[in-house]
């Protein structure tokens, strides 16, 4: 399978060369785009599985050629289990699952109702196994994972991975785009506990402020970036410690103001030590 998935690989390249020879694409261009990769792909997929989709050749490797209906039991055991490895996986779990999948309308399956007359939670034919997989029910990512657990905040900082945002002062481009407080506002929201500000003086204001240096881009005050987080940290008692990384360009003097504004802004909600 590995030989033939090469070959038709080599196959789609010469296919995109010049007749004369050279590279693919354009004359900046070194490779193929993403919708070509996507082609290629489903191409090789297709052809080394006999024209089947994969969660067919999934399935039946798992249940069977010949079936077509899978039980909640068979679900559990072969997929999620000895498949999968999602070893806290019950089959309650499964029932609700398969009660959802089978109160769906969906192209080329079957409603499949139980004695009840409800949808039915102890088998899914082969459309609502396709659906299951494409689901976020199926996503790789665990969701387990996103539940804090607050008796595992005990170890050292650099155990964790940090939700971070780099030159979070910029609406767009690192060049010429505006700097804002409001982008603070939008990385908390949106869960960044480490907030960057590359600090500079700036001896018109009289005030260290925050920009991407030797750029046009625009600038804003260092005290309305302590300012916009205290707020931040007022309204959200309970949120994770906000770690503010300080690209520090400042001279001594300046830097004697940035650190009178976060003890004064902030106060005891600042971590000393």
């Amino acid at each position: 399978k590995q030989e033939r998935a090469i070959r038709i690989f080599k196959t789609f390249l010469a296919s995109k060369l010049p007749r004369n020879g050279g590279r693919i694409g354009g004359p900046r261009e070194t490779g193929i785009t993403f919708e070509e990769c996507l082609h290629v792909l489903r191409k090789i997929n297709h052809e080394l599985n006999d024209g089947k989709e994969c969660a067919d050749v999934l399935f039946d490797h798992l249940f069977g050629e010949e079936k077509w209906i899978v039980t909640a039991d068979e679900f559990l055991t072969k997929f999620l289990r000895n498949k999968q490895h999602e070893k806290n996986s019950t089959i309650d779990h499964v029932h609700k699952r398969f009660g959802e999948l089978n109160s769906m309308v969906l192209s080329g399956g079957t409603q499949r109702v139980g004695e009840d007359g409800k949808a039915d939670r102890t088998a899914i034919d082969r459309t609502a196994w396709r659906e299951h997989l494409m689901s976020r029910q199926n996503d790789v990512f665990d969701p387990e994972k996103q539940r804090l657990d607050k008796s595992s905040l005990n170890r050292p900082l650099t155990e964790y991975w940090i939700n971070s945002s780099h030159n979070t002062y910029l609406t767009g481009d690192q060049v010429k785009s505006l700097s804002s407080v409001e982008m603070y506002v939008l990385a908390m929201h949106r869960g960044c506990k480490c907030l960057e500000l590359d600090c500079w003086d700036d001896d018109d204001e009289g005030e260290p402020i925050v920009k991407h240096g030797w750029t046009i881009t625009s600038k804003i005050t260092f005290q309305s970036i302590i300012t916009c987080v205290k707020g931040y940290v007022d309204a959200h008692p309970d949120t994770l410690p906000i770690i503010l990384s300080l690209e520090n360009h400042c001279t001594h003097h300046f830097q004697e103001i940035m650190a009178d504004t976060l003890n004064d802004t902030l106060g005891d909600q600042l971590y000393k030590f």
